[in-house]
């Protein structure tokens, strides 16, 4: 099973690397607006994105293993290309995993360019009422 989440992992990566990237790139994008409020939209729409990737992920993670099957599942996970319960679940686990660790870094990378920022934010809001 190993070998074949190996081989599986090299055959996607040439599709999982840029994907990650680009999301990493927009996921930076948005969160680099100068606008408080949408600041805060972006923030919000990244977060509902990584509870939907981890999600997916769990839902990879468990047709991969083979605690989630359905009917009209190949009992094999041998065959790449066929639309087997532990392709289709390395597929979900691979893909949603690679875009979930680009927007994590975007929105760590720009947790620690602003430690201090939101802590502002919420003390200046208080000090408002």
């Amino acid at each position: 099973m190993l070998k074949l989440f190996l081989v599986m992992a090299l055959m996607f990566l040439p599709l999982s690397v840029p994907c990650g990237i680009l999301c990493f790139a927009a996921a930076r994008w948005g969160l680099q607006r100068k606008s408080p409020r949408l600041w805060q939209v972006v923030r919000v729409c990244l977060l509902i994105g990584l509870a939907l990737l981890v999600a997916g992920m769990v839902y990879g993670l468990l047709r991969y293993c083979g605690v989630l099957v359905f009917p009209d599942d190949d009992p094999s996970s041998i065959h790449l290309f066929n639309s087997s319960g532990g392709d289709e679940g390395f597929q979900y686990l691979y893909m949603c995993g690679t875009v979930f660790l680009g927007i994590l870094a975007a929105l760590w990378q720009e947790r620690a360019a602003h430690p201090a920022e939101p802590q502002k934010a919420a003390d200046q809001h208080a000090s408002d009422c």
